[in-house]
């Protein structure tokens, strides 16, 4: 008696979940197929097709074989710009109930799906650690991955065919500093830098420029009067070969355009000191330290050593038989001289994706110098934004 009274009530309940379970996969199988259906017919550079048509045939091809949903009613609202292409879409379905006698026959299920696709266009920066813990099969292996995005990125550029996608990237790589002296540079952008009219260097004011190295007549040392201090014995100047000091807060994050006017806008160019110990290329070795590129001795106090490195004169004409400094290409990982660990150039945005390959291709790895990633996120930030020192 006990178990005809409970049968109904256990009947209810294993029915109950059978028909949740049905009404839960065939919600989720709609749902796939008004997903698919939504996206086949969103597509911006479709220009021929019919999209509503598109958007049925995919429904069709998804719900083949599924014999729970039944009376499945679709619709897709379609918008399009001139620059983009806006799609919703919804669905109906009845789902056939295993226990029909005590839910009814059938319920209907509702799902809706959008999608949204622009042409506008697509500007990319890859900032680029160059660092030496990078070492040689990091860097191969990221040279490698850049390379892959470039040719992902130029599928998509499409300047001339409808729709019009005009898709750029720009190259960033960096390790202490940015080196900036490359397509698109300007001496303008660089406090103390090369003035065209007068065939001089400009006088440093920026706040942090010559801070490290002593005055010279009672005014802060230009960092390029430092470089032309390190001549050889035919007299030339040891050249800058880019990379540039942070700038002060609060311009160090900020995009501001380097201006005159407000000197500390402008760009400092980075000049690496001598360390104590023999001339020699780095690593370290008993008789010097890391980047000690002039001759001279250690002392017992590392205060004098660290006035001497302070002194601007000691750089001063300087004969080739008393310093070591890298070869101009400066193509090894480890580097020598006043633009230690400075790596290759920025490339500012573009479309001419094999150039950008050649500039990946000339990245390597340099050796003992700090990741400074605060740098080359700024300079990342600068390379986007549209004003000076990138227009881009």
């Amino acid at each position: 008696m006990m178990f005809a009274l409970m049968f109904p009530m256990l009947l209810g309940g294993v029915g109950l979940a059978l028909d949740f379970s049905s009404m839960t996969k065939a919600h989720s199988r709609l749902q796939n197929a008004l997903d698919a259906a939504v996206l086949a017919a969103s597509r911006i550079n479709d220009k021929t097709v019919d999209r509503e048509q598109m958007f049925r045939n995919f429904l069709a091809a998804n719900l083949a074989g599924e014999p729970m949903l039944a009376n499945v009613i679709a619709n897709i609202d379609i918008d399009t710009g001139i620059n983009y292409i806006e799609t919703s879409g919804v669905a109906t379905a009845d789902v056939e109930l295993t226990f029909g006698l005590l839910f009814g026959e059938a319920r209907q299920i509702r799902v809706t799906a959008s999608a949204y696709e622009s042409r506008n266009n697509l500007e990319v920066v890859m900032a680029l650690d160059n660092t030496g813990s990078m070492g040689s099969a990091r860097m191969a292996e990221l040279r490698k991955a850049a390379t892959s995005l470039v040719d992902i990125l130029a599928l998509v550029h499409s300047p001339d065919n409808e729709p019009k996608r005009v898709v750029r990237a720009a190259l960033v790589p960096f390790v202490t500093a940015v080196n900036v002296k490359g397509e698109g540079f300007k001496w303008d952008w660089i406090d103390g830098g090369w003035n065209a009219s007068t065939s001089k260097y400009r006088e440093p004011k920026a706040k942090y420029h010559g801070a490290y190295f002593k005055p010279v007549g009672g005014k802060p040392v230009n960092h390029f009067d430092l470089f032309s201090y390190l001549r050889d014995n035919s007299n030339n100047q040891v050249e800058w070969k880019g990379c540039v000091e942070a700038r002060p807060a609060p311009y160090n994050l900020s995009d501001a355009a380097p201006n005159a006017a407000t000197p500390d806008t402008l760009f400092v160019p980075y000049f690496a000191p001598d360390n104590p110990g023999a001339k020699g290329q780095s690593p370290n070795k008993s008789d010097r330290w890391n980047n000690s590129y002039l001759t001279d001795t250690f002392t017992a106090n590392n205060n004098t050593d660290k006035d001497k490195l302070r002194d601007s004169a000691r750089y001063k004409n300087v004969t080739a038989a008393n310093r070591y400094i890298d070869p101009t290409n400066h193509h090894q990982p480890r580097t020598t001289g006043p633009n230690y660990a400075c790596a290759t150039p920025i490339m500012p945005l573009t479309s001419d994706f094999a150039k950008l390959k050649t500039e990946i291709g000339k990245m390597i790895h340099w050796e003992g110098s700090g990741t400074n990633v605060s740098e080359g996120m700024a300079w990342s930030y600068r390379v986007l934004s549209p004003g000076e020192p990138y227009t881009d």
